[in-house]
């Protein structure tokens, strides 16, 4: 049976900078030379020192340190690290000479000391991953100055960390979610739009239709990914004329072969009511959306067959929404080209930038149009922060008679793609004048077998167009040789549904034994903090604690995945994560996310998403996110949590099972448990509210045995 007792309070820090099989020297970071301990002080050329020959006259007063530049305070985060310079004289007061060495130790963290130069010897002090008090020692010298340094853990730092705006499918926009990101007062958004928003290198990009195929079906062959067609369709999506047809029909093309020819026939008798018929695109996934941020333009050719003054064709390109597998659109804003320019069924409506065309009766007419500025125009507060598809084309008419408009060589380009594109996206983002910071990342969703969220400050695209096979092993490998790290995303898949209880234990079993199986395929983090995703949060817990257990060490993270316009709060997946990092910096986030130094839950019990959160054994100094090697006997494990309710529970799990719970109070929790620290297992803390809803969650702290035969990545070992 566990020991309760209570402690003070604790905050937490993360793993080592060490190397590990498969993974990169990360961020170049390299453990310092040790230095040199000194001990050799009898060398006069060594050190400088005067020797003690055991005359029995007087004794030289002891060689002097004046200690010049210290830091006081350090994170302890493995890497954080501060100038030293100290000046150093002999007995006789005189410098050091030139290459002496100093004797220097420290109790906490590294310390590394060049030699003596013109009478200074400059070096580093960099911190661990234990907090402290750092007490530097010289050996025999006198030391003048503060000799210590405090290794302090690093502040949380609230992130969102798999978000969609404008750049993906969707309604939602980058500043939507920046306002509400503000209004939780949230530090980090890490935006993760998918990879075929950017079309780098034009792959699996539908540029438009010539209708050569002599069908209204274009398929795109994406030839590294052959389980997944890729299919555009022109379907119906209104028809009220007694006879309508859309057809690919040789006697619509403006060149090739074959052009679109849309036609309808009224017999009514005038009623004051127009009849429409329309088709529009339809294509799964979104293969025709492009970023306004992009400069884009939109081209094709048209020609009236058999018309009224009544009668009319629309083209309508929606702004910011896609329509669905059913051809609908819900939109707000949208750009409509029309025919005549005189149309008496042009309906003001404030939504709608109405671009007038004025091309002769059956004659061919060519039209370009750059969407980008007509929308800058019409719609400046968007500030091009949408995506326009090609949605839809409708004839109308108020008579009775036949409608005929042909139209060809439909496309649209982009002045602006890939990386450079990603650059546009960045300064605009940094421009939106929010309190909280935005930093760019990636969800590769085209790799086979699952989508990956990239984070650091260089990755690039995955190059499908390369026509090679590309998996989730290439995935991370590619994000680990540039120097990032990468989330498994969604586990369980892309629905938003739960699934019912038999589905979703098949479900569990048949994730935990692939990731087993895959090792997470290598990856850094988890999507943990999902309410509803196909499975429960309990669902998505159970597979994190048994790739624990069986030594996958995965930073577990909550995430929302939001994709529309609407109140993070009225959805189920709003989670966020606390990163313990120095900065809101990419390089701090990355580094801390990777040793596993955060938490996760839901910002709104926490008031301007301010959660600390603790898990540590202080004996063997390690924190959150940490694999304890080797260690025996019983040992405290101390957790805690601010802002704490008296409302609230906390409870500890052991491998996923529940080993404690206590009442939570006002203002701090902390507790303090002994456990033994000689029996393979992994803790982790989580928090309930008043109606047993889990709103905080750690990562988990792991003991193992020297024997298991475990690979432990050696920034999950502690470092002091």
């Amino acid at each position: 049976m566990p020991t309760f007792a209570t402690l003070g309070f604790l905050a937490c820090s993360g793993g080592a900078p060490d190397e590990y099989v498969r993974r990169p020297d990360f961020h170049g970071v390299v453990l310092p030379p040790v230095a040199d301990s000194g001990t050799d002080t009898g060398d006069p050329v060594d050190s400088g020192l005067d020797v003690d020959t055991g005359d029995s006259g007087p004794r030289p007063p002891p060689p002097r340190l004046q200690i010049e530049e210290l830091p006081g305070e350090i994170y302890a985060d493995g890497r954080a690290s501060g100038r030293l310079v100290v000046r150093a004289f002999d007995s006789a007061g005189n410098p050091m000479p030139d290459g002496a060495r100093l004797p220097v130790t420290i109790n906490l963290g590294r310390v590394d000391l060049k030699p003596v130069q013109d009478g200074v010897a400059v070096g580093r002090v960099t911190a661990g991953t234990w907090p402290g008090e750092a007490e530097l020692e010289f050996g025999q010298f006198q030391v003048e100055g503060p000799s210590s340094v405090s290794f302090r853990r690093a502040p949380p730092v609230s992130a969102q960390l798999h978000i969609h705006g404008s750049f993906s499918e969707g309604d939602g926009t980058m500043q939507s979610h920046a306002t509400q990101a503000d209004a939780l007062g949230l530090d980090v958004v890490w935006w993760t739009d998918h990879e075929l928003s950017y079309y780098p290198q034009g792959y699996l990009e539908l540029p438009g239709f010539d209708f050569e195929g002599g069908s209204l079906d274009q398929s795109i062959e994406a030839t590294w990914h052959t389980e997944r067609e890729v299919v555009a369709v022109w379907r119906p999506y209104v028809d009220t004329f007694d006879t309508a047809a859309a057809s690919a029909a040789p006697e619509a093309a403006r060149s090739g072969n074959y052009g679109l020819r849309l036609t309808g026939d009224r017999s009514a008798t005038r009623d004051g009511t127009h009849q429409s018929f329309g088709v529009g695109v339809v294509s799964q996934p979104r293969v025709q959306t492009h970023q306004l941020m992009a400069g884009v333009h939109l081209a094709f050719s048209y020609r009236p067959v058999a018309t009224s003054s009544d009668s009319a064709l629309f083209i309508e390109i929606p702004i910011g929404l896609d329509s669905d597998e059913t051809g609908e659109v819900n939109h707000g804003s949208r750009v409509v080209l029309y025919h005549p320019a005189d149309s008496s069924l042009v309906e003001e409506d404030g939504r709608t930038a109405w671009i007038p065309l004025a091309g002769a009766e059956e004659r061919w007419s060519e039209v370009s149009v750059n969407l980008s500025e007509v929308v800058e125009d019409y719609f400046p507060e968007l500030a091009l922060d949408a995506h326009v598809d090609l949605a839809r084309v409708e004839i109308r008419t108020l008579h009775r008679g036949t409608v005929t408009y042909d139209l060809d060589d439909i496309s649209f380009s982009q002045d602006i793609r890939g990386r450079e594109l990603l650059e546009v996206q960045q300064a605009y983002l940094d421009e939106l004048g929010t309190t909280a910071r935005h930093h760019v990342g990636l969800e590769w969703s085209w790799l086979h077998d699952g989508h990956l969220t990239v984070f650091g400050e260089n990755w690039s695209f995955i190059p499908f167009w390369d026509g090679d096979e590309h998996d989730l092993y290439d995935g991370v490998d590619q994000a680990h040789s540039e120097g990032s790290i990468v989330a498994l995303a969604h586990m369980f898949g892309t629905s938003g549904e739960t699934l019912d209880e038999p589905e979703r234990r098949s479900m569990v079993m048949q994730t935990m034994a692939e990731l087993l199986t895959a090792e997470a395929y290598g990856c850094d983090m988890l999507e943990v903090g999902y309410r509803s995703r196909s499975g429960t949060l309990d669902d998505h817990l159970a597979v994190w604690d048994l790739l624990t257990e069986r030594g996958v060490y995965l930073t577990g993270t909550g995430v929302s995945d939001h994709h529309h316009d609407t109140e993070w709060s009225n959805q189920p997946n709003n989670l966020v994560t606390w990163v313990s990092s120095p900065s809101d910096e990419r390089d701090d986030l990355v580094w801390n996310l990777r040793r596993g130094v955060a938490w996760f839950g839901d910002p709104d019990y926490f008031p301007s998403a301010e959660a600390e959160m603790t898990l540590s054994a202080p004996d063997l100094r390690a924190d959150m996110g940490q694999v304890v090697s080797g260690a025996s006997g019983p040992t405290p494990l101390e957790f805690s949590f601010s802002p704490s309710t008296a409302a609230w529970s906390v409870r500890l799990l052991r491998d996923g099972e529940v080993y404690g719970e206590w009442p939570a109070r006002d203002g701090t929790t902390w507790e303090v448990v002994i456990v033994d620290a000689g029996e393979p297992a992994s803790y982790r803390v989580e928090v309930l509210d008043d109606t047993g809803t889990t709103i905080l969650l750690s990562n988990w702290i792991a003991f193992v045995g020297e024997a298991d035969g475990q690979s432990v990545p050696g920034w999950r070992l502690p470092e002091p």
